[in-house]
């Protein structure tokens, strides 16, 4: 594996990943028209959506809860939007209050963040507020200066994901189809037009939600040239889960009790053992060369095993558990460029060595990496990897 345990925890404490990119500029109708009949409050949004905050779909990591109420004019909608974030010793919480207009546009927002890394707690407050077509942005850290910042720029911001969500809450998605909603972002120091795109499937599809089956319109969203998050939405509006493309994290709503608990893992499915260690390590070098699909790791791999090698020395990688580590390790194989060409396999297989340490352990080294070699279990189901390269 070429990434150390410590980049593996890192990638797993933002929930919102970067990285998508755009999928056309062809034209589009307005997103607004999603929002028939908008004028006036909409009581029906008082519901709390409570979510639970999951790695691999099963750990739990986390909760959010969101929020709305009546808001005085000029504004319509004050949402409240809570975070409640661990991944081993480390933690952050956060807590963001909203003010939208009728139509779920920004008008102001106020964010603090409590953040605990190595036993140090850093605190942060983020305010931006809307005066006409200028955006105020202030950023005040314990012990710091407040940073301020003014610039112009005309259209509402749809930016955030909290008020994205309260948009398909209250959204039409009766019909199939796809919209776009301009809006303006904050990236770094400057303030830029940004894009939402929106689309509605055709047919709904069944889902199994905390362990019942239910049909769901699955809305992907997409903050174009940030992220896409696919959200599953039952027949009466409401929102049930979130998931993040290429992402290990998701979002499941439930109860307050619900949230914070685990969720019991997918069966997994049975695969043939392997007869040989060094069969085991063709086929991680066969992914990792993606000449095998990366699904085949599952075939050769210990999880727990591999869990507690990378866990060792670092209880936030330990806290991921064995399905965290799993989803991780499958979305980064095969990834990067192949270390060889699938021509070059027979060549690196003849230079490995294997050494046997008893009946049921061994070890397998490439060239150049004798101090960092794949170690092997033999248990029922023939040979597995309980340690890689790291």
């Amino acid at each position: 594996m070429t990434r150390s345990s410590r980049s593996l925890a890192r990638a797993l404490c933002a929930l919102l990943l970067v990285g998508a990119t755009s999928r056309g500029q062809d034209a589009l109708p307005d997103g607004q028209a999603l929002l028939k009949d908008a004028a006036g409050y909409d009581a029906a949004l008082e519901a709390p959506l409570r979510l639970g905050v999951y790695m691999a779909g099963v750990r739990n990591m986390g909760t959010a809860t969101l929020e709305v109420r009546r808001a005085e004019a000029p504004a319509t909608y004050a949402l409240t939007a809570r975070q409640d974030m661990r991944l081993g010793r480390d933690r952050k919480t956060g807590t963001e209050e909203f003010l939208l207009d009728e139509r779920l546009a920004l008008i102001s927002t106020r964010s603090t963040e409590e953040e605990t890394k190595a036993g140090k707690v850093v605190k942060k407050t983020t305010t931006i507020r809307r005066e006409g077509d200028v955006w105020i942005r202030e950023v005040q850290e314990e012990g710091a200066a407040p940073k301020t910042q003014r610039l112009t720029a005309s259209g509402p911001m749809y930016a955030d994901v909290p008020v994205l969500i309260t948009f398909l809450r209250k959204a039409d998605l009766s019909a199939p189809g796809e919209w776009r909603l301009q809006s303006v972002r904050w990236e770094g120091p400057e303030l830029r037009t940004a894009e939402v795109r929106i689309r509605v499937p055709a047919a709904r599809t069944k889902v199994v939600h905390r362990g019942r089956e239910v049909e769901v319109t699955e809305v992907s969203l997409e903050r174009v040239g940030r992220d896409v998050s696919t959200v599953a939405i039952d027949a009466q509006g409401n929102v049930l889960s979130l998931k993040l493309e290429g992402a290990p994290v998701s979002m499941v709503a439930g109860t307050e009790e619900e949230i914070t608990a685990d969720l019991p893992p997918a069966a997994p499915a049975v695969e043939p053992g392997v007869e040989t260690p060094l069969e085991c390590v063709r086929i991680y070098l066969e992914v990792l060369i993606q000449v095998r699909k990366v699904d085949a790791l599952d075939q050769i791999v210990d999880w727990q095993g591999v869990l507690e090698q990378l866990g060792a020395n670092d209880p936030n990688v330990a806290a991921m558990g064995a399905e965290g580590i799993r989803a991780v390790i499958k979305q980064s194989v095969g990834q990067g460029e192949p270390p060889f060409t699938p021509d070059q396999l027979e060549e690196a297989m003849q230079a490995v060595t294997l050494t046997n340490e008893g009946d049921d352990a061994a070890k397998v080294t490439l060239v150049g990496a004798e101090e960092k070699p794949f170690v092997l279990r033999r248990g029922p189901r023939g040979w597995r990897i309980v340690g890689l390269p790291n």
